[in-house]
């Protein structure tokens, strides 16, 4: 493997990390590559010089998200941006006041198990998912050493497949309950139509 430049080390994850300091604070980007690296250092002094970056040992979880968001806007479709704010919305009451510094893997263990009281298995999975994509943004910026939700595992399914319980014929019973109850309405035919052909 060729010499890295200085300033720069392999971590044990394979990944490059970059290291810097500015005002007397150190810096850490880490990427796949020097080139990414580079590039995403340029990113974050632009980002200093404007103001853009507060003290990373005062950032907050939900602080950093926004500026996340920002950055992603004209990037991912509307749709995607209005699906991960209604997902960060579950992560917030528990992480969102807390310093990103201060975030380990055991609150995202907590989380996960919270979650999974609420919610269901893929819907759980998709909100630590997209918190993993936060904090590993926060680890590129140099704001945290390392990603603390590296490690947690995604939840194994338990509920039964969509097969078994939503997409399956009616049974005979509920074919004549569904009917009497229906025998008013004015989609009456439709509803027979296609309960009958089976579409």
């Amino acid at each position: 493997m060729a010499r890295l430049p200085k300033g720069y080390t392999k971590r044990s994850d394979g990944r490059i990390q970059y290291a810097f300091s500015k005002d007397g604070k150190r810096y850490y980007i880490c990427a796949n590559s020097v080139k990414e690296c580079e590039q995403k250092a340029d990113e974050l002094k632009e980002r200093m010089k404007a103001g853009l970056v507060a003290d990373k040992k005062n950032v907050t979880l939900s602080a950093y998200y926004q500026e996340w968001k920002e950055r992603r806007k004209g990037i991912v479709k509307p749709a995607t941006e209005y699906t991960q704010e209604r997902r960060f919305k579950k992560i917030e009451p528990e992480l969102g006041y807390m310093k990103l510094v201060k975030i380990e893997r055991r609150h995202v263990f907590k989380l996960q198990q919270t979650l999974k009281s609420e919610l269901t298995t893929s819907g759980t999975n998709l909100i630590i998912t997209l918190l993993h994509s936060i904090l590993q943004s926060a680890a590129d910026d140099g704001i945290i050493p390392r990603n603390p939700s590296d490690g947690v595992k995604a939840l194994k399914r338990t509920e039964d497949k969509a097969a078994e319980n939503i997409h399956r014929p009616l049974s005979e019973y509920e074919v004549k309950t569904f009917f009497k109850y229906a025998s008013d309405s004015w989609y009456y035919d439709f509803f027979r139509f296609l309960i009958q052909t089976g579409m």
